[in-house]
């Protein structure tokens, strides 16, 4: 018997040992003092990022009607992103002047100048065979050259220099060598550096009458283990009519140039911050064109001389070739530029740096709870839901939320936070702990039925 009875409750200690089991696995999850599962790590490490430097040297810039039809002159562009990176070395950009000559001639023939003929911009980019040795070539200009250099690697590294040949307009301008840098890099893979760097020799303004010598603009923008902008603009020397005055303010060379239809801007430094990073600016030195009795009425009394001339011969050219009309139509915005229709600058200089990290994605954060349905109406199971019409029928039953959500940052709003363990001591436990403990009760009590009907069926010795 005692056999039979220590098999007959077999169940019953198998059922008390699997709910002894589940309420110590419950004690553990809901014990406040356990390790709550480890949130997932912010991304701090390093990334390479992008960046991206500019460098001018010059840029033309008649406006007629509101139109620009400025031309740049040597300018180096450099960037990276991640482990690419691309060098740009550009003699001369054409802006909407060679967007018309590439345009499709009058006569529906062959343009004026293709975009193929028209001066190409030295590329390169890391992913290209031979990009750390780089490349170098050269476009004629003024009488010399513009020297375009360019080299990639994928460390990252991207550079580009531009070096250009002196110019001049005759009485006007006259613009020494230049030269236009700019490089994009990561550094021991710590630091994003671009930098961009524009230097003239000298400028010269109204036959001499203003000399400015060693002109220098350079942007860096420095971000990761350093955090760092920079944008100076340096001159070494300045003359007025031969003679040295000190180098304080550029702009009070006004004095002498208004008077002979002129107008300066001195460069400034800016740290501009957008969506897209922050940026480090030196602007141009930029030189204007302004009205001026006396030179405005000289070139009008020569233009008004030649106008006779000028409508025969542009019409003849025109004949000759319709695609003479590009050519001048930009002679008739240059000149009415000088004259007053319209306007025009010229712009020395000029750099621009930038660098940024690229952010990953970083998980949607803490969502908002969504707010409470309003209580149900009793006479439509659909009431009090916009937009929805009421249903007729048998009025149903709807358990209302919570009237008022919890802060978004205690985890007990209607959005439970992933790994929040925290809650009231014993409340899945005690949950756990009675039904285990009914469950058991049930068994014992089968097993115990069992057992008085085995003991009724069995005739007892006496």
């Amino acid at each position: 018997m005692n056999g039979k009875a220590g098999s007959a409750f077999r169940r019953t200690k198998r059922t008390a040992l699997a709910v002894a089991a589940t309420v110590a696995l419950t004690v553990v999850a809901t014990d406040p003092g356990a390790a709550a599962p480890s949130a997932p790590a912010q991304e701090t490490s390093f990334n390479k990022g992008t960046g991206s430097a500019e460098a001018n040297s010059i840029k033309v810039d008649p406006v007629a009607g509101g139109l620009s039809f400025g031309v740049g002159i040597g300018q180096a562009l450099a960037g990276h992103q991640n482990t690419v990176g691309q060098a740009e070395s550009r003699a001369f950009d054409l802006g909407v002047i060679g967007v018309t000559l590439a345009g499709q001639s009058c006569d529906g023939g062959d343009p004026t100048l293709p975009e193929k003929s028209q001066p190409q911009p030295e590329r390169i980019s890391s992913v290209d065979e031979g990009s750390e040795q780089g490349h170098t070539s050269a476009e004629p200009f003024a009488g010399g050259q513009i020297s375009k250099t360019v080299r990639a690697t994928d460390d990252p590294l991207a550079e580009a220099v531009t070096v250009g040949a002196p110019f001049e307009i005759p009485g006007v301008l006259r613009v020494g060598g230049t030269r236009a840098y700019s490089r994009s890099a990561v550094i021991d893979d710590k630091v994003r550096e671009a930098t961009a760097v524009s230097e003239i020799g000298d400028i010269s303004l109204v036959a001499d009458a203003v000399k400015i010598t060693g002109l220098r603009w350079e942007a860096i923008h420095r971000t990761g283990a350093v955090n760092e902008t920079i944008g100076t603009f340096t001159v070494e020397s300045l003359k007025v009519a031969g003679v040295d005055v000190p180098v304080e303010d550029l702009a009070q060379l006004n004095t002498v140039l208004e008077p002979l239809g002129f107008r300066l801007r001195a460069p400034r430094t800016r740290v501009v911050d957008t969506s897209g990073g922050t940026i480090v600016i030196v602007d141009p030195l930029a030189i204007a064109v302004v009205p001026n009795e006396n030179r405005d009425t000289l070139l009008g009394g020569v233009l008004g001389a030649v106008q006779p001339v000028r409508e025969p011969l542009a019409d003849a050219l025109i004949e000759f070739d319709c695609g003479n009309a590009t050519y001048v139509t930009i002679a008739d915005v240059v000149i009415s530029a000088i004259t007053g229709g319209g306007s025009l600058s010229v712009s020395l200089g000029g750099v621009r740096a930038t660098t940024a990290a690229i952010k990953l994605f970083e998980g949607l954060g803490q969502l908002t709870p969504l707010p409470p349905l309003p209580p149900p109406s009793l006479s439509s199971p659909s009431a009090g839901i916009p937009g929805t019409p009421a249903i007729p029928g048998t009025p149903g039953t709807r358990v209302a939320g919570p009237t008022t959500p919890a802060p978004a940052d205690s985890g007990e709003g209607p959005i439970k936070r992933i790994g929040d363990t925290t809650g009231e001591r014993g409340g899945a436990m005690a949950m756990v702990a009675a039904g285990g403990l009914l469950l058991l009760a049930v068994v014992a009590e089968a097993d115990r039925r069992k057992m008085r009907s085995a003991q009724r069926a069995i005739p007892m010795e006496v």
